[in-house]
Protein backbone atom coordinates (compact mmCIF):
# COMPACT_ATOMS: atom_id res chain seq x y z
CA UNK A 1 0.00 0.00 0.00
CA UNK A 2 2.42 2.18 0.82
CA UNK A 3 4.40 1.41 -2.26
CA UNK A 4 1.77 2.23 -4.23
CA UNK A 5 0.97 5.72 -2.52
CA UNK A 6 5.18 6.45 -3.34
CA UNK A 7 4.06 5.14 -7.46
CA UNK A 8 1.43 7.82 -7.43
CA UNK A 9 3.40 10.78 -5.97
CA UNK A 10 6.47 9.75 -8.59
CA UNK A 11 3.87 10.33 -11.28
CA UNK A 12 2.82 13.68 -9.61
CA UNK A 13 6.68 14.50 -9.17
CA UNK A 14 7.06 13.38 -12.69
CA UNK A 15 4.47 15.91 -14.61
CA UNK A 16 5.35 18.80 -12.03
CA UNK A 17 8.44 18.27 -13.20
CA UNK A 18 7.73 18.43 -16.63
CA UNK A 19 5.62 21.21 -16.34
CA UNK A 20 8.55 23.25 -14.80
CA UNK A 21 10.93 21.98 -17.49
CA UNK A 22 8.49 22.83 -20.11
CA UNK A 23 8.09 26.69 -18.71
CA UNK A 24 11.87 26.89 -18.54
CA UNK A 25 12.14 25.95 -21.83
CA UNK A 26 9.33 27.72 -23.53
CA UNK A 27 10.31 31.51 -21.54
CA UNK A 28 13.89 30.50 -23.05
CA UNK A 29 12.88 30.26 -26.65
CA UNK A 30 10.21 32.71 -26.52
CA UNK A 31 12.78 35.46 -25.06
CA UNK A 32 15.37 34.61 -27.91
CA UNK A 33 12.48 34.81 -30.50
CA UNK A 34 10.89 38.19 -29.25
CA UNK A 35 14.47 40.04 -28.65
CA UNK A 36 15.35 38.15 -32.52
CA UNK A 37 12.51 39.05 -34.36
CA UNK A 38 10.40 41.70 -33.16
CA UNK A 39 13.56 43.41 -30.85
CA UNK A 40 11.46 43.64 -27.44
CA UNK A 41 12.23 41.67 -24.53
CA UNK A 42 9.52 39.89 -22.16
CA UNK A 43 10.82 41.45 -18.65
CA UNK A 44 9.64 37.94 -16.34
CA UNK A 45 10.92 35.51 -18.75
CA UNK A 46 14.09 35.44 -17.06
CA UNK A 47 13.05 34.95 -13.86
CA UNK A 48 10.50 32.84 -14.62
CA UNK A 49 13.01 30.26 -16.86
CA UNK A 50 15.13 30.74 -13.70
CA UNK A 51 12.77 29.73 -10.84
CA UNK A 52 11.32 27.06 -13.02
CA UNK A 53 14.88 26.00 -13.56
CA UNK A 54 15.62 25.32 -9.71
CA UNK A 55 12.18 23.45 -9.58
CA UNK A 56 12.82 21.16 -12.31
CA UNK A 57 16.09 20.53 -10.60
CA UNK A 58 15.12 19.59 -7.49
CA UNK A 59 12.04 17.36 -8.95
CA UNK A 60 14.14 15.73 -11.56
CA UNK A 61 16.92 14.78 -8.03
CA UNK A 62 13.23 13.05 -6.68
CA UNK A 63 12.93 11.09 -9.93
CA UNK A 64 16.75 9.99 -10.24
CA UNK A 65 17.17 9.38 -6.46
CA UNK A 66 14.11 6.78 -6.27
CA UNK A 67 15.25 5.48 -9.63
CA UNK A 68 18.70 4.61 -8.76
CA UNK A 69 19.56 6.86 -11.88
CA UNK A 70 21.99 9.41 -10.35
CA UNK A 71 25.35 10.02 -10.99
CA UNK A 72 27.43 6.76 -9.13
CA UNK A 73 30.73 5.48 -8.89
CA UNK A 74 30.06 2.10 -10.01
CA UNK A 75 34.00 1.75 -9.81
CA UNK A 76 34.47 2.11 -6.25
CA UNK A 77 30.90 0.45 -5.44
CA UNK A 78 32.21 -2.66 -7.48
CA UNK A 79 35.81 -3.24 -5.88
CA UNK A 80 34.15 -3.33 -2.16
CA UNK A 81 33.64 -6.81 -1.43
CA UNK A 82 29.94 -8.61 -1.80
CA UNK A 83 30.13 -9.27 2.45
CA UNK A 84 30.71 -5.60 3.12
CA UNK A 85 29.07 -3.80 -0.67
CA UNK A 86 25.54 -3.58 1.66
CA UNK A 87 26.13 -2.16 4.73
CA UNK A 88 28.46 0.25 2.96
CA UNK A 89 25.60 1.08 0.80
CA UNK A 90 23.00 1.24 3.69
CA UNK A 91 25.64 3.31 5.48
CA UNK A 92 25.79 5.55 2.16
CA UNK A 93 21.51 6.03 2.95
CA UNK A 94 21.75 7.10 6.16
CA UNK A 95 24.36 9.82 5.41
CA UNK A 96 21.87 10.62 2.22
CA UNK A 97 19.04 10.56 4.59
CA UNK A 98 20.74 12.93 6.81
CA UNK A 99 21.60 15.49 4.35
CA UNK A 100 18.02 15.15 2.96
CA UNK A 101 16.91 16.23 6.56
CA UNK A 102 19.29 18.93 6.38
CA UNK A 103 17.97 20.61 3.31
CA UNK A 104 14.28 20.26 4.64
CA UNK A 105 15.21 22.19 8.07
CA UNK A 106 17.65 24.98 6.74
CA UNK A 107 15.52 25.21 3.35
CA UNK A 108 12.45 26.20 5.10
CA UNK A 109 14.57 28.72 7.38
CA UNK A 110 15.77 30.67 4.02
CA UNK A 111 12.02 29.75 2.24
CA UNK A 112 10.80 31.32 5.57
CA UNK A 113 13.26 34.09 6.04
CA UNK A 114 12.08 34.99 2.29
CA UNK A 115 8.79 35.46 2.80
CA UNK A 116 8.15 38.92 3.17
CA UNK A 117 10.24 39.71 -0.24
CA UNK A 118 8.95 39.59 -3.60
CA UNK A 119 10.53 38.99 -7.36
CA UNK A 120 12.00 41.58 -9.25
CA UNK A 121 9.80 41.14 -12.12
CA UNK A 122 7.01 39.06 -11.09
CA UNK A 123 6.05 40.34 -8.19
CA UNK A 124 5.68 37.03 -6.63
CA UNK A 125 7.16 36.14 -3.20
CA UNK A 126 11.05 34.75 -2.76
CA UNK A 127 9.69 32.29 -1.04
CA UNK A 128 7.95 30.17 -3.85
CA UNK A 129 11.35 29.51 -5.72
CA UNK A 130 13.31 29.11 -2.28
CA UNK A 131 10.63 26.77 -1.20
CA UNK A 132 12.28 24.30 -3.91
CA UNK A 133 14.83 23.36 -1.13
CA UNK A 134 12.73 22.08 1.38
CA UNK A 135 9.91 20.21 -0.78
CA UNK A 136 12.68 18.41 -2.68
CA UNK A 137 14.54 17.61 0.21
CA UNK A 138 11.36 16.32 2.02
CA UNK A 139 10.67 14.09 -0.92
CA UNK A 140 14.38 13.05 -1.20
CA UNK A 141 13.88 11.99 2.52
CA UNK A 142 10.93 10.22 1.80
CA UNK A 143 12.37 8.40 -0.84
CA UNK A 144 15.57 7.60 1.10
CA UNK A 145 13.54 5.62 3.61
CA UNK A 146 12.20 3.53 1.07
CA UNK A 147 15.87 2.64 -0.40
CA UNK A 148 16.84 1.91 3.34
CA UNK A 149 13.79 -0.46 3.68
CA UNK A 150 14.84 -2.10 0.99
CA UNK A 151 18.24 -2.39 1.28
CA UNK A 152 17.42 -4.00 4.80
CA UNK A 153 14.81 -6.08 3.54
CA UNK A 154 17.65 -7.49 1.02
CA UNK A 155 19.92 -8.41 3.64
CA UNK A 156 17.25 -10.46 5.60
CA UNK A 157 17.07 -13.20 2.62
Amino acid sequence: MIRDLLDRLERVIRIACIVSFSIMAIMGVLQVLCRYFLNISIEFSEELARYSFVWAVFLGSVLCYRQHSHAAIEVFVKKIPMRLRRPVLVVSSLVCSAFFVLLVLHGTTITIDAMGQATASLGISMALPYAAVPVGGFLLFIYSLEILYERFELGKE
